[in-house]
């Protein structure tokens, strides 16, 4: 049963007024739902407010969590396997003689051998036979004496070198180096000279440079140094 609002008594059923104060019971009707509704309101907003610190304190509370975009694999074109160019060598004889061999090397040797044992008899036409058609004689690098002229002037030198050391012998002949290319060769050459008649002996140096005139070897230029 209701209730009177102003004075608390209870309120006869169907009443339009309270029988102790007199307040009409419709007004304190309206009252009461007026009541109603503002308890109800405080109410939600209390839920509201509740909720909303809940959902705070969750969000405060979780771990963030970081979302990483997924690259997009890009697409490459499969790989072509690299193109090969065949180059074709252009190879043409060559025009000079091939590189000369060992055999050049000995045939330098054994002329060698010849022009000296030669200067060793003093034979005079067989010592121009290994000379170029022009030839350079140094000594002492041309300091005591030079000559550069043809073979068959060579020879005057030659008498008068023999005519001033008749009994000068060379021995103990060592080629030292020994370069030879297709038209040229350098030979670097020791020995002794030495009076027949005396035990003395003189060390000397010789540059030889040879040129291949008609497949045969010629000395083009000497430089004799003692």
């Amino acid at each position: 049963m209701p209730f009177c609002l102003k004075c608390g008594r209870e309120l006869v059923d169907e009443a339009r007024f309270c029988i102790s104060c007199g307040v009409s019971s419709a007004a304190q009707l309206r009252k009461s739902q007026i009541g109603r509704r503002i308890l109800l309101g405080f109410v939600l907003l209390d839920l509201l407010a509740a909720g909303a610190l809940m959902f705070f304190l969750f969000q405060s509370q979780a771990p963030i969590l970081k979302v990483t975009p997924t690259p997009t694999e890009t697409r490459r074109p499969p790989l072509q396997p690299p193109q090969t160019t065949t180059l074709t060598p252009n190879i043409s004889p060559p025009n000079s003689p091939p590189a000369p061999t060992e055999g050049e090397e000995n045939r330098i040797r054994e002329m060698l051998v010849l022009f000296f044992d030669a200067l060793n008899r003093h034979s005079v036409d067989e010592v121009v036979i290994y000379f170029s058609d022009e030839v350079e004689i140094l000594i002492n690098h041309g300091k005591d004496y030079s000559y550069r002229g043809s073979r068959e002037d060579v020879k005057q030198y030659l008498l008068v070198a023999f005519t001033l050391a008749p009994d000068a012998e060379i021995k103990e002949v060592n080629i030292s180096s020994l370069e030879v290319g297709d038209y040229e060769a350098k030979v670097q050459v020791t020995y002794l000279v030495s009076p027949k008649r005396h035990n003395l002996s003189r060390t000397v140096f010789e540059q030889f440079e040879l040129a291949r005139e008609n497949n045969l070897w010629k000395i083009a230029r000497t430089d004799i140094v003692y």
